[in-house]
């Protein structure tokens, strides 16, 4: 077995700290910035792998309080578009598309130096300018936020409208706190946007406020004794196969494909991720196995009794011939099915307990959540570990030396 480091470990513990004092230093550290102007009819995020995923769990709350309609692109998804307004261009119309103008851009490199990221920079700027010049009323400069971890990167000295992380360095390759600070500053930031723009009053601001305050004090329980053993417990279950899908319903579902990078990043496993209802309309059928090997199936139980009563709903369609039918057989078994749930999710049903013969380590208890922004978060780290313990029990190097990353600080 390779000498374990504890690198990744010790930055996944550090997470807690770090999540309070972005929170309770936020009113200090977004008392400079600039929020979108009244002109602004949308906001565009950009950004890729870990910073992606956290602007993508962060979408909907910043739409909901800002009030503005928010698109996230990879920079290779927004090249993409240009080629085709390219192929398809008016004559007289602008050369920046429809969707790069009034917009204000929410800009996320970990490290400030990712190549695509500032390469698509470049290339927005050059669109805006020229468009700038045959079209009146039309900004040449963009109207940006950027969240970076170094203060010294290309991207930090390009922009004056910055929000630095603070985590310190991580050298990781799976990226941990600065993804979920990322996370934290993002919906931060569209809190304090919202009250700006004064669509969120003083009180409901302090009362959100006081929300997200708490959901970085429940993390540290899950590196206490009890909760790790339960994690190693329930982490060697899944060493036998490399394929794993997550599913899960409501919120839970945007952190799915950042809890699949880290499974990916730290021990090579193969990851499909869903919602519980889109799967049961045909990717279900990976679930039958290849050669009677079946993907480890994990579905992450949310707190809420209704979201929850339907991904349970949405399991029987997954695995029974008629999921209506309560002792109807089921179309194909399966041995690798798990559960990830919270002390105070609704419990998984007899039922499906039965008929799946699931056993005691098949299911991971979570510490209770007292509401979205805990479950987020809880859920996030728990799959850090998760994913930090399978490549030990492995004997793999979590921090997988054939990848590189920029250590950023």
């Amino acid at each position: 077995m390779k000498k374990s480091p504890v690198t990744l470990l010790q930055e996944i513990q550090e997470q807690p700290g770090l999540l309070q004092a972005l929170v309770d230093n936020s009113n200090a550290l977004f008392s400079t910035l600039q929020y979108p102007k009244k002109n602004v009819t949308h906001l565009v995020a950009i950004a890729e792998g870990s910073s992606k995923n956290a602007l993508e769990i962060a979408a909907p709350f910043i739409e909901t309080w800002t009030g503005l309609p928010l698109s996230v692109y990879d920079p290779e998804s927004l090249e993409e578009r240009f080629a085709v307004t390219d192929l398809i261009k008016v004559p007289s119309q602008p050369t920046s598309p429809a969707f790069l103008q009034n917009a204000h851009y929410i800009v996320v490199s970990q490290s400030g130096e990712t190549a695509s990221v500032l390469s698509v920079l470049d290339t927005i700027e050059a669109r805006i300018s020229i468009s700038a010049q045959t079209q009146v009323g039309l900004s040449k400069t963009l109207s940006m936020v950027a969240i970076t971890n170094n203060s010294d990167s290309t991207l930090a000295k390009r922009y004056g409208n910055i929000l630095a992380l603070g985590t310190g360095v991580e050298r990781s390759i799976a990226a941990t706190k600065t993804m979920t600070a990322s996370l934290m500053l993002l919906l931060l930031w569209g809190l304090h946007a919202g009250h700006a723009s004064s669509r969120i009053s003083t009180e409901a601001f302090e009362a959100i406020r006081q929300t997200l305050a708490q959901a970085p004090q429940c993390l540290g329980s899950l590196w206490e004794e009890t909760a790790r053993k339960q994690t190693i417990r329930f982490t060697r279950k899944l060493m036998e196969v490399n394929h794993f899908v997550l599913l899960s319903k409501g919120p839970l579902v945007k952190i799915l494909p950042e809890a699949g990078l880290k499974l990916t990043e730290t021990s090579s496993n193969i990851v499909y991720t869903d919602n519980a209802e889109s799967f049961k309309h045909g990717p279900k059928v990976m679930l039958s196995g290849v050669n009677g090997a079946h993907p480890n199936t994990l579905y992450i139980v949310p707190r809420h009794k209704e979201t929850a009563a339907g991904l349970f709903k949405d399991l029987r369609a997954h695995f029974w011939i008629n999921p209506f039918q309560e002792n109807e057989a089921l179309a194909f078994e399966n041995d690798r099915v798990f559960f990830i749930r919270f002390e105070n999710s609704p419990p998984v049903p007899d039922s499906v307990y039965e008929g799946l013969s699931l056993k005691k380590e098949n299911i991971l208890l979570l510490p209770p959540s007292g509401g979205v922004f805990d479950s987020l978060f809880l859920a996030l780290v728990a799959f850090q570990l998760i994913s930090y313990e399978l490549a030990i029990l492995k004997g793999e190097d979590p921090n997988n030396p054939a990848l590189e990353k920029a250590v950023t600080d």
